[in-house]
């Protein structure tokens, strides 16, 4: 089998043009791998590409990538969902029962001097806009071995950096927030 190791960057409009291209790429570029650890393992197959960058230049329109109701195929999401994942797993730091980890329990984790990461990156912001240290990190060494899936194997988070900076173009400074996924689902 070859398998293309060129790294796909996708450069879109929106969420819903960033969804669809990466869709026609995975059919187009790539590999079949199963899951040999953490969730699913032994049970799934998942399409893999080896590198994916997303641009999104106009994140806030067209959020939901909306399929053509005669293709019988359900929107991989909806606002709803969005909202609720927003509020609960980004938003609300509380753990329920069996969570080891939430993204917002590390994005909302208490300094030792302190506020919480997110306060400290937008407080950071806020003095010195031009920063490259504004930076939330999800991911911690130990989650190798203290991060459970709801299946009770190991599965350190998928979110592992949030990375803010300020991009000085002229007379109106852009904020670019990037994420680096050690795996995600589309």
């Amino acid at each position: 089998m070859q398998i293309n190791l060129q790294p796909l960057l996708v450069c879109a409009k929106t969420i819903s043009d960033a969804w669809f291209q990466i869709i026609y790429n995975i059919l187009d570029r790539s590999y079949l791998q199963p899951i040999q650890k953490g969730s699913f393992e032994k049970e799934q197959i998942r399409y893999q590409l080896p590198s994916l960058v997303v641009f999104i230049e106009r994140p806030w329109e067209d959020m939901v990538p909306e399929i053509p109701p005669h293709l019988g195929i359900p929107s991989p999401t909806n606002m709803e969902f969005i909202e609720e994942y927003f509020a609960e797993y980004l938003m609300n730091p509380e753990l329920a029962p069996n969570e080891t980890y939430r993204y917002s329990s590390r994005i909302h984790y208490p300094m030792p001097k302190g506020g919480t990461q997110l306060e400290r990156v937008i407080q950071m912001l806020k003095e010195t806009p031009l920063t490259n240290q504004a930076v939330i990190e999800v991911g911690t060494p130990e989650d190798h071995d203290i991060c459970y899936g709801k299946d009770g194997n190991l599965d350190p988070p998928c979110l592992r950096i949030i990375d803010f900076k300020v991009i000085p173009v002229e007379g109106k400074p852009i904020l670019t927030v990037s994420v680096y996924f050690r795996s995600w689902d589309l």
